[in-house]
């Protein structure tokens, strides 16, 4: 592909994906999934090699648990994270609990092997919102939003107070409403409580919802 930047949005993708498998990119109403270590700087580099494929299997494990098949997610890579465009059209009611549950198996697995310093804790956000590709990523509300969610501080605070748990889920208003209150024998909307995220500093203020783990299952 030409190092020249093209006019139009699809200038990033359109010269290499091959057109029957561009439907991924359509501009759509889509989950967005964003997944981050805790504490990632405390690793050595060999350590951090080996935390980034353990997060890049757990984060698959726990995609093909809710029946999600591979080949129709987009991702995005960022050394410690992962922020995966999840394809159009799912059911949300049945996969999002999956998402959860199968977070829940794969990091029971892996850190049933590791040591108390190399055991993986996740912060895990979901958002839905219409997505685009754009000339350098993914463009939206939702792809902004769901790492404003990730790196909120009632996300990283409930991590930080309840050491057993492996794992904090935040999803945004959408989410909880369509998919987790409406249906609450799938997770449990009591298992949910409220929080404020507020980012002065990025003009991000919205109302999401928490669920942690009680204990490490």
């Amino acid at each position: 592909m030409s190092t020249e930047f093209r006019d139009g949005p699809l200038a990033w993708w359109s010269d290499w994906i091959p057109w029957h498998r561009r439907w991924r990119f359509a501009p759509a109403v889509r989950v967005c999934m964003a997944v981050d270590i805790e504490q990632f700087s405390r690793f050595t580099h060999r350590e951090a090699v080996r935390a980034q494929k353990r997060l890049l299997w757990m984060a698959h494990r726990a995609r093909q648990h809710a029946g999600i098949q591979e080949g129709h997610v987009v991702l995005q890579r960022a050394g410690d994270g992962q922020l995966a465009i999840l394809p159009p059209a799912l059911d949300g009611a049945a996969v999002i609990p999956q998402l959860q549950e199968g977070i829940q198996a794969a990091l029971r697995d892996t850190n049933s092997e590791l040591s108390d310093h190399a055991r993986i804790r996740l912060r895990v956000a979901l958002y839905q919102g219409h997505v685009s590709p754009g000339d350098n990523g993914w463009v939206g509300h939702a792809t902004t939003a769901v790492h404003r969610l990730l790196d909120s501080t009632p996300a990283r605070q409930a991590l930080r107070d309840h050491p057993p748990a492996d794992f904090v889920l935040i999803v945004g208003a959408d989410i909880y409403r369509d998919y987790i209150r409406t249906h609450p024998n799938h997770i449990g909307q009591n298992a949910f409580h409220q929080v404020n995220v507020d980012t002065p500093a990025k003009n991000f203020t919205e109302p999401a919802w928490i669920y942690l783990p009680t204990s490490r299952q």
